[in-house]
């Protein structure tokens, strides 16, 4: 009876810090409090209350780089988390905190039983340059991959030089262009960001 009880001791702790290591490596940071006011730090769920507008002017800021040329784009659906195009499933969408502050969000999904797509990615200007897009990046990967994928896709414009370069250093390459674009892709199983 007594061993029992050290073995479900032993059991439920290791069960703790094993959750402890997963939710560090997912990249999130617990929230915490200062004076009884909630601070959020890291890559956080998306809230439709606390984030969309933040999520909205960066689309407004940032349009030509998010949207391709001429087409629309449903961003009150892709906020409410509704379908934005027909037959494919709702974007996850998590949000960089800096001290309370949104500074940048990814959103990314799942297209078919082995590829992902990163739809969208992108940090607030002042907080550009820090390796905070690759922070997102790498979360959007390690995601998609504990979702079983193995590729992942993604489209950006030609001259979009820090972002091209920054999918270069993480594993992605050519797939096609059409110019202004050009379509890149990776593996899921390994590469940078990838812990096996």
């Amino acid at each position: 009876m007594k061993q029992n009880k050290i073995y479900q001791i032993l059991l439920l702790s290791i069960l703790v810090l094993l959750s402890g290591v997963a939710i560090y490596k997912l990249g999130y940071k617990p929230e915490s409090t200062l004076a009884g006011k909630r601070i959020l730090d890291g890559i956080q769920p998306y809230n439709y209350d606390q984030d969309s507008g933040f999520i909205k002017r960066l689309f407004k800021e940032n349009w030509n780089w998010l949207i391709p040329d001429g087409q629309g784009f449903p961003l009150d659906a892709f906020l409410e988390l509704r379908p934005t195009r027909p037959g494919k499933p709702i974007s996850t969408i998590k949000v960089l905190y800096e001290k309370n502050t949104p500074i940048g969000f990814t959103a990314y999904q799942k297209e078919n039983f082995y590829t992902g797509e990163l739809r969208f990615i992108t940090i607030d200007t002042p907080y550009r340059g820090k390796g905070h897009s690759e922070k997102l990046m790498c979360h959007a990967l390690q995601d998609m991959r504990s979702w079983g994928l193995s590729r992942v896709e993604l489209q950006t414009r030609l001259d979009n030089k820090p972002a091209l370069a920054l999918y270069e250093k993480l594993g992605f390459k050519e797939l096609w262009r059409d110019a202004p674009y050009i379509r890149l892709e990776r593996s899921l199983l390994d590469g940078p960001c990838i812990n096996n």
